[in-house]
């Protein structure tokens, strides 16, 4: 229905449909986007960056090679900082503070 008839959804019915995961209003964009964006620079970015470069190549992949690709990345980021701090912030109930190390 969407594509052939090019139907326009509201923000509401794309989120009923899970097709967005939030909406805001005009007002609230920039200070939700600034939220987000330091939410993201705060993270464990070696990981954000590893699960781009896989959903990247998922398409193009064999299954076997992209299980690989995320076999190997998986066990890469295990011996990063931000791994330890994950691990040890989950095991003492705290927040992680990461470092992208």
């Amino acid at each position: 229905e969407l594509m052939l008839l090019g139907r326009t959804l509201s923000a509401t019915e794309a989120r009923n449909w899970g097709m967005i995961t939030e909406s805001v209003t005009e007002a609230d964009f920039e200070k939700r986007v600034t939220e987000i964006t330091r939410n993201v620079a705060n993270g464990p970015t070696r990981a954000f960056g590893a699960f781009r470069r896989l959903t990247d190549g998922a398409c193009g992949d064999q299954l076997a090679a992209q299980l690989e690709a995320e076999k190997e990345a998986f066990l890469e980021l295990t011996r990063t900082g931000d791994f330890a701090e994950g691990v040890a912030a989950f095991l003492a109930k705290r927040p992680p503070e990461f470092h992208g190390f």
